[in-house]
């Protein structure tokens, strides 16, 4: 009997540890809620969108976002309970598919109407395209709902595509994902440009022109220099983080970094474990809090941003596990000193700088 309420004891102690905040957010929580309720958190990439298509071929039905979606196996990250708890504003959706998809312009056209539908089904989310419709939808209390493509190989090598894509309210593209592409080289290889092909410069060039953000997370270190030095518009990484502090390949070097300075863009910064701590299994949200001080310290806070990656991830760092948690984030940022006005600029001012300098 003593040892069964040892172990009961035990329970409701690691319980405990891990669902209330630390002692040093603690007192910083309540201004963190509120802060977020003033201006709009605006997160750069969630993968639900595949999350429909992956666990229920694309049945809008059968996965209710106004439900608690983390009683699903597995388990998801997203719902607009928590979407509401953890004070997102507007969320970047992701268009993502494999890149060996078979007929992928075809399906990238699916998958954008998908990504459609579903903002379309729940009052709570509305279309936004604008920095300005992002501020006058979270006046209103919705959570402004953006898409972007993840991946260049949904253009199947046509600048028509794109803008096909824009004219559907996408509002960035990620020029490579896991894999190279013909636009350019991917951090997870072939090196087969060097960079940026002759047809990703064209591409490069159009989404200057059109006004859609380009998105280099994903790339090779010389793609992403290049597009730095090409763009005539400030850039994002829209989930990436800083390898400077964890040697990861997706992770942006510190000479990126400080051209992303001269660009005036904007990194947001992820919460994949391994990209975040080296032995990702004990990633915490002080290891993420660590990226957005090696950041800040390095090139200023007026280039940081967030991009979660919520659904393309297993799991989150302790602390971070899903939507409701950013205000943790925030509280523990608090707790070292940033200031409420660096904060709403993290929060979602320097990327809706860079929407309006991209519009």
């Amino acid at each position: 009997m003593i040892g069964k309420v040892s172990f009961s004891l035990l329970w409701v102690w690691t319980w405990l540890l891990l669902v209330l905040p630390s002692s040093a957010q603690t007192p910083y929580l309540s201004e963190a809620r509120v802060l977020l309720k003033r201006v709009p958190l605006v997160d750069g990439h969630n993968d639900t969108p595949w999350q429909y298509r992956k666990r229920v071929n694309s049945d809008l039905s059968r996965i209710d976002l106004r439900s608690n979606t983390a009683r699903l196996w597995p388990p998801m990250q997203t719902d607009i309970p928590r979407l509401r708890q953890g004070g997102v504003g507007a969320q970047f959706w992701s268009v993502y598919l494999p890149t060996d998809q078979p007929n992928t312009v075809a399906a990238f056209h699916n998958q954008v109407r998908l990504a459609q539908r579903m903002i379309a089904l729940y009052p709570e989310f509305e279309l936004a395209t604008t920095a300005d419709e992002i501020e006058k939808l979270h006046g209103e209390g919705k959570i402004a709902s953006l898409m972007g493509v993840e991946g260049g190989h949904a253009l199947g090598g046509s600048l028509a595509e794109l803008r096909w894509l824009y004219a559907q309210g996408v509002r960035y593209m990620t020029l490579t994902h896991s894999r190279s592409n013909d636009l350019a080289d991917s951090s997870g290889g072939p090196n087969w440009h060097g960079g940026l092909s002759e047809k990703g410069r064209s591409v490069v060039k159009e989404m200057n022109r059109l006004g859609m953000l380009i998105d280099s997370s994903h790339t090779s270190d010389s793609t992403a220099r290049q597009v730095l030095q090409l763009s005539t518009k400030p850039v994002v990484f829209t989930h990436s983080n800083a390898r400077g502090l964890t040697d990861e390949d997706r992770n942006v070097p510190d000479d990126i970094l400080k051209q992303l300075k001269e660009n005036d863009g904007v990194i947001m910064l992820s919460f994949v474990p391994s990209f975040v701590h080296e032995g990702d299994n004990r990633a915490t949200i002080e290891h993420v809090a660590d990226h957005f001080d090696y950041v800040k310290n390095l090139i200023g806070v007026r280039h940081i941003g967030v991009g979660a990656d919520f659904d393309g991830i297993d799991k989150g760092p302790g602390g971070l596990e899903d939507v409701s948690r950013y205000p943790f984030l925030f509280a523990e940022l608090m707790s070292r000193g940033w200031s409420e006005a660096e904060l709403e600029m993290v929060a979602g001012g320097n990327l809706l700088r860079v929407m309006r300098a991209n519009e």
